[in-house]
């Protein structure tokens, strides 16, 4: 889902997910869910200085990574991107959406507000 493509963006989205957590490890039935809960899409922008500290953060890795790679497809980066440590959810992203969606149901601990972990 080549990022350039804003204007498509929301369209593309759902497949994109629906590889993604499948490559990450996610069972079917947890990715078919939450690709049809994801069908309703809106992009804005956001305040939150954690999501915007950790983009930021990607966005330096790509830039120090790509030019050396200019080969690799979308789907090796963002599995790359998944197994780098993020500090706002204090591990990797791949492992804390096994863990959130690995049987299709949330954890009592973050229905009652604790942090995944």
């Amino acid at each position: 889902m080549p990022a350039r493509d804003v204007k498509h963006l929301a369209d593309n989205f759902p497949e994109a997910l629906f590889g993604m957590l499948l490559a990450v490890g996610v069972p079917i039935s947890a990715v078919e869910r939450e690709v049809t809960a994801a069908s309703d899409i809106v992009i804005a922008a956001t305040n939150n200085r954690s999501v915007l500290g950790t983009l930021n953060d990607y966005s330096r890795m790509l830039q120090w990574t790509m030019p050396k790679r200019p080969n690799t497809d979308l789907m090796d980066v963002s599995l790359w991107l998944a197994d780098t440590p993020v500090r706002p959810i204090d591990g990797f992203p791949d492992k804390v959406t096994r863990r959130l969606l690995g049987d299709g149901r949330p954890s009592l601990r973050l229905l009652q507000g604790g942090r995944p972990g």
